[in-house]
């Protein structure tokens, strides 16, 4: 590795930093993009160029629209809007476009340093991916999770999949749902195990809805893990799960990613970081490497040698009632604060329209 020895952080966690057998080369991640990388990763990436512009210009119609509708509130409410109102719109136009435009051209940097770092280290690499079916409580069925920037190829053994997460609702939902996004490491097991969930205490990625509920189980990890971790595993699993995520392993979690929650579930590994995982960081991926090294190898061994002994009258490596924590969809945390912050607006629109507004003649 290009870093020098001592520690490292993956979304502000001190974490070990890569010293193993296969050294990764960080030195892509320093670099600005030229002009050159600049013009030739649409077509690398398969994007098309203009997709961040009309984004952007669909923002700015969308931030001018807001504005004139709520010209049309206070024009109804208290009179014709004032004067300077209308002369404002094409200004909140212009921030509204420079800013977006910004922002587009810092993920798009963000994203070409991942795919140099990518390829110099010989891993694949998607600007995009959209449907990839993930199995996971981060990844919602019912709605639409687009992946940016996502790494996969195999490190110290174990393959891997990299990538920063953003659920957004379906085009023909028939309900409001918003998830923060989040950065995640995919981490492929030898074999299925049952669904178990490692809440974080300190740092919460995850939603909460339906955790509690179904055939939820609580169990208390040995050690003084539970300072930090809540594990949740189907009813029935408490001894397999403590089977899995011996004192060692969790050892290990929480030198290298005490700011993660974890899943298991089918043959798959996810840890989940905050949305302000910065990955394109030399220092961060630094961490993500010694995550995958450090965690995947445990994993690999103790994971290989797992056996559901009530899976033995049926095709699958775990039985029915083990293979997911039942407890209904529900709505993210996120989405009950949006919900209560617009009953919060309209209790004050009607309060202003019943008793402020007659009172000032409108």
């Amino acid at each position: 590795s290009d870093e020098p020895e001592g520690r490292r952080s993956v979304g502000g966690a001190a974490v070990a930093s890569v010293s193993g057998t296969e050294a990764i080369d960080l030195g892509p991640l320093r670099r600005a993009p030229s002009l050159r990388e600049w013009l030739a990763y649409p077509r690398v990436a398969g994007v098309p160029w203009y997709g961040g512009f009309l984004a952007v210009s669909a923002g700015a119609v969308l931030a001018v629209g807001a504005s004139i509708a709520a010209g049309a509130v206070l024009h109804t409410l208290v009179g014709p809007a004032a004067p300077w109102f209308i002369g404002v719109l094409p200004a909140i136009w212009a921030v509204i476009a420079i800013v977006g435009f910004v922002g587009w051209l810092v993920g798009a940097s963000h994203r070409i340093r991942l795919a140099r770092f990518a390829l110099a280290n010989g891993f694949a690499f998607a600007d995009r991916l959209e449907g990839n079916r993930r199995p996971g409580l981060g990844f919602p069925g019912h709605l639409r999770n687009i992946e940016r920037g996502v790494i996969a190829g195999e490190h110290a053994g174990t393959p891997f999949q990299l990538g920063r997460n953003q659920s957004v609702a379906r085009r023909d939902a028939e309900r409001v749902d918003i998830r923060k996004p989040f950065a995640f490491i995919q981490l492929q097991l030898p074999t299925e195990v049952p669904h178990l969930v490692l809440k974080n205490r300190r740092s919460r990625v995850l939603p909460l809805a339906g955790l509690g509920l179904g055939n939820t189980s609580r169990v208390s990890l040995e050690g003084n893990f539970d300072t930090t971790f809540t594990l949740l595993c189907p009813a029935g699993y408490e001894r397999d799960a403590l089977y899995i995520l011996t004192p060692n392993l969790m050892a290990a979690l929480l030198d290298t990613a005490s700011d993660a929650e974890v899943e298991f579930v089918d043959d798959r590994a996810t840890l989940y970081f905050g949305p302000r995982t910065a990955l394109w960081k030399p220092e961060t991926m630094a961490g993500v490497f010694s995550v995958i090294e450090q965690l995947g190898a445990r994993l690999q061994r103790q994971t290989a040698r797992y056996e559901d002994d009530r899976a033995a009258a049926s095709a699958t490596a775990v039985a029915l009632g083990g293979r997911r924590i039942l407890g209904g969809d529900g709505a993210s945390g996120l989405t009950i604060a949006w919900f209560a912050v617009m009953i919060g607006i309209s209790a004050a629109v009607m309060g202003f329209s019943f008793f402020v507004a007659p009172m000032l003649g409108g």
